[in-house]
């Protein structure tokens, strides 16, 4: 639908010759100023509502559900872009205020999910009486608890340093139009948008790495499709690796970033259909192997 959604914004610009498939934004995000939109918007929420209620195992879910509230935050920050340029037209201008509201919404949102969610579990287990069996259910809840807890520790910390630049900005206000220079380039409103769309793939890679080790232990419902697993994960890789390093390379190609972030998304798609796949008859996936390291930190935590 946002690519559909795309494609008919470009098209506004069609004409005969040179620009007979329209005028395309320099980036997907791009397309947040357009008639695009609302569509734009209501992709990345519905991408990260899937994110979050997605139930992975262990460290994954922690990770799925970090990446899920950051798809929100991207949705409602728009990137910079510059006045300058082909496709510009009557393009939507979001002032400041009006971010830093969604956003601030966004984190009461996830506060309150966090807090509701602990206590639906505690009253669950409440309800399961007092015999050994319920016991039994509560000591491993409550462990699994503490473990997800620790799990969450840098994703809470992020999300908490976030936040604080996130003030920090509101309260210095707008930055100026124009070329900035030294601090004001690390304002929110114009850096955050990247640093929080580069934090979620990254997590998103994170869940496919974690994936393909897994299917890469005999028995796992996911070995028979390693081979699939470890091409995805690589072609991820290699996708933000090229993210990173073509735009210092060719600054002058002005739809490489458009380019580059549709390569990013192709394997996370591939993932998803392969991970729908391998796990179509199964209730919960298995644990995913972590290194010994991780593992053993997580448990002094707990």
């Amino acid at each position: 639908m946002l690519f559909s959604a795309m494609f008919m914004d470009a098209l506004r610009y069609a004409e005969w010759g040179r620009k007979f498939l329209g005028c395309w934004q320099s980036s997907i995000s791009a397309f947040y100023f357009t008639t695009a939109h609302s569509i734009f918007v209501a992709a990345l929420c519905a991408v990260g509502a899937c994110l979050i209620m997605y139930k992975g195992s262990g460290i994954e879910d922690t990770i799925l559900n970090f990446s899920g509230f950051l798809s929100f935050l991207v949705a409602m920050v728009p990137t910079y872009r510059s006045p300058e340029g082909t496709c510009i037209g009557a393009m939507l201008q979001p002032d400041g205020t009006s971010v830093f509201r969604n956003v601030y919404a966004i984190y009461v949102l996830a506060a309150a999910a966090m807090g509701i969610g602990e206590f639906l579990r505690r009253k669950a287990l409440q309800q399961r009486g007092s015999t050994a069996e319920a016991e039994t259910e509560r000591q491993q809840s409550n462990a699994e608890a503490r473990s997800d807890w620790a799990a969450g520790i840098v994703p809470i910390i992020a999300g908490a340093a976030l936040l604080v630049w996130i003030v920090i900005s509101d309260v210095v206000g707008d930055p100026p139009a124009g070329e900035l220079e030294g601090l004001q380039k690390l304002h929110f409103l114009r850096a955050g948008h990247n640093v929080v769309a580069v934090t979620m793939f990254l997590g998103l890679a994170a869940v496919m790495g974690l994936n393909a080790l897994a299917a890469r232990t005999p028995g796992d419902p996911r070995s028979r499709f390693r081979s699939r697993y470890a091409i995805a994960f690589l072609a991820m890789f290699m996708s933000l690796l090229a993210t990173v390093a073509l735009p210092l390379l060719f600054d002058n190609f002005e739809h490489l970033i458009l380019w580059l972030e549709m390569a990013v998304l192709v394997p996370f798609a591939a993932f998803w259909a392969i991970q729908t796949q391998a796990l179509w008859f199964e209730v919960a996936p298995p644990p995913a192997p972590l290194p010994p390291a991780l593992t053993k930190a997580l448990r002094q935590a707990a």
